[in-house]
């Protein structure tokens, strides 16, 4: 096991977790069906993910000095910069299609764009879209929206979870996630206006399933698991997205959500990786987040005249390359701007009480 800060085999199953929902809202649009049709239950395993690396990371410090205030801020400084980003981008590229396309051939208007845009910028929910999804400019955002809301839901109770509490959290969000999938034939839920408070049960079972994960690995509960590779595990995590969404078994993404993507985390929290696959791994993990959230603007959002009426190898070279784009675009933006930006808000933070006190010192000589 490695004792790093990043769990290389965790970054690099998130990688190819992020990787398989641009595919899918790549193939939306293709007569030929879905590429991972069930790669909505990635959000799924990043709850999960978050849940593990959030407890990891910062529950012995919010047990001890560190405040719900700064936790907040430094959970901003991590995933702001990109969504700032990432909705400009995209209310560019919606009013780019306005200009070409005028309003009537869109969802969005003149006006409902710069609704759209402020209530984006702010990662708040829009219950009047047009289309329905919370986050018209950038659908993958939904997920980010209830990532900041149970960060914050961890931070403020997190003293008071004993591991019973944490369990009695599971099970009623458990309950309430199997009601849900009956309901609506499976775990794709939770991006729309309607389905607020489905949303809402899905983040919260995932990520405290993750930060049970978290607990249950401290006390050595991971010893007698298999010490599989990460390429191994991505393959697992990738076969739990072929199915086809709809005629299948209800309880199959409950399975995925309650024990497949649990093994995988504990698993891969060992990280069993050669060097090569080290360095793999951290990088998919880098490149993520940013492929996460532009690939929408960039490419899924357009789908329908990208891909339309390509087939065969037409539409196997017009998907690696726009692939191949969203991966170097993003790891642009990666390297250019979320993570310098991410690094100078970082150092303002530690500078911050330094230069309060050297303020302070001044003013009282």
């Amino acid at each position: 096991m490695q004792n790093k800060t990043h769990m290389a085999t965790l970054d690099g199953l998130r990688g190819v977790a992020a990787l398989s929902v641009m595919l899918m809202h790549f193939s939306k649009t293709w007569h030929t069906g879905l590429i991972l049709p069930r790669a909505y239950l990635a959000v799924d395993f990043f709850f999960a993910l978050s849940g593990f690396v959030i407890a990891k990371s910062y529950e012995d410090r919010l047990k001890g000095s560190l405040s719900f205030l700064k936790f907040s801020k430094l959970r901003l400084q991590r995933l702001y910069p990109l969504i700032l980003f990432a909705t400009c981008l995209a209310a560019v590229e919606a009013g780019l299609r306005i200009f070409a396309h005028g309003p009537p051939q869109t969802v969005h208007g003149g006006l409902t764009l710069f609704v759209e845009f402020g209530l984006g910028i702010l990662l708040l929910p829009d219950f009047f879209a047009i289309n329905n999804r919370m986050f018209p400019l950038d659908a993958p955002a939904w997920s980010l929206f209830y990532e900041f809301g149970v960060n914050f839901l961890y931070a403020g109770i997190v003293r008071y979870l004993t591991i019973w509490r944490l369990v009695a959290v599971l099970v009623v969000a458990g309950v309430c996630l199997i009601h849900l999938n009956v309901k609506h034939g499976s775990a794709d839920f939770g991006y729309s206006a309607i389905q607020f408070k489905a949303g809402a049960a899905r983040v919260v079972f995932s990520f405290f399933a993750g930060v049970l994960l978290y607990r249950l690995r401290l006390r050595g509960s991971f010893a007698g698991l298999p010490p599989l590779s990460g390429f191994w595990l991505a393959g697992a995590l990738l076969l739990t997205f072929l199915p086809p969404a709809y005629h299948f078994p209800w309880y199959y993404d409950p399975v995925c959500i309650f024990i497949v993507y649990p093994l995988i985390i504990a698993i891969g929290s060992e990280d069993h990786l050669t060097v090569p696959g080290v360095s793999l791994a951290l990088w998919l993990g880098r490149l993520s987040y940013p492929v996460y959230l532009l690939h929408w603007p960039l490419i899924a959002q357009n789908a329908d005249w990208i891909f339309h009426g390509r087939h065969g190898l037409g539409l196997v070279a017009t998907t690696a390359v726009s692939a191949l784009a969203v991966v170097l675009v993003s790891w642009l933006v990666l390297v250019f701007y979320d993570e310098p930006v991410r690094a100078r808000l970082k150092r303002g933070l530690r500078r911050r009480p330094a230069e309060v006190l050297v303020l302070g010192v001044q003013n009282a000589g």
